[in-house]
């Protein structure tokens, strides 16, 4: 199990210990800025041992910006840091990112709007976007308009996690510090044959003391002990005070009954 720490650190958790040595550290990065924000392995990490991570840094300008790095683990370190992305603007104090790896095998990373909600719209801005992208960080050449937007505007994404029942993506969305939603991406219907892109096909507002950090969704399990989740989607709160569990329909996987 890998967990990443905003406080800057990559720790290994092996037989439910941790393992002494920190994987990693934002200390040995000149520019850190201190938080690492999303973490993602590699499908064949078995045989690769590559784990992408978003974290911040100080960008040219000295803002805080994203950077999504990979790194290939060895005997419970991470070394060989490769930058894939980075100076993609990050908010002050509260930066938030989500990364996954999709079933298409492509890497999937949704950056917040940079502390500027108007520019979650602005299709040249890789801010408030889900991005879709191959691992050495080009764009796929299948990825509708030749760019790596996959969906959009968000402004603060909390979590991110693939369906494989509905084959659909939930987000979590901080909208502001006191509202959140839950939003279904579907591949878009109108997107041309031979084309990639998402659509937001439904939006849930959250409880306000649902402040999301991550998601999960728990699909249906064959094991009779584990039935009382299943067809879930799991939200963890931002200060780790509670766990709320939604229920998909379904009927339509995209819809969480009221």
């Amino acid at each position: 199990v890998f967990v990443a720490e905003r406080g800057g650190h990559i720790r290994i958790v092996t037989n439910a210990r941790v393992t002494p040595a920190t994987a990693w550290s934002l200390a040995d990065d000149s520019r850190a800025a201190g938080q690492v924000v999303a973490l993602a392995l590699d499908p064949q990490f078995a045989q690769n041992h590559f784990v992408f991570a978003i974290y911040t840094s100080s960008a040219r300008s000295g803002e805080p910006a994203f950077s999504l790095a990979r790194f290939r683990e060895s005997a419970g370190l991470l070394a060989e840091r490769v930058i894939v992305q980075d100076e993609v603007q990050a908010s002050r104090g509260d930066a938030a990112a989500s990364l996954r790896f999709g079933p298409d095998g492509k890497l999937y990373a949704a950056f917040d709007d940079g502390g500027d909600p108007g520019v979650a719209g602005d299709l040249a801005s890789r801010n408030g976007k889900l991005l879709r992208i191959n691992a050495d960080g080009s764009t796929p050449r299948d990825q509708a308009g030749a760019a790596p937007t996959y969906s959009y505007a968000y402004h603060s994404p909390g979590g991110l996690a693939w369906d494989p029942g509905a084959g659909s993506w939930w987000i979590a969305d901080r909208d502001t510090a006191a509202s959140a939603r839950v939003r279904a991406v579907i591949p878009d219907p109108a997107a041309r044959p031979g084309e990639t892109r998402g659509a937001i096909r439904a939006s849930y507002a959250l409880p306000a003391a649902s402040r999301p950090s991550s998601i999960a969704v728990y699909g249906v399990q064959r094991s009779s002990a584990s039935s009382a989740l299943s067809g879930s989607l799991l939200i963890a709160s931002d200060a780790g005070r509670h766990l709320l569990r939604l229920r998909i329909d379904p009927q339509n996987p995209a819809r969480i009954p009221s």
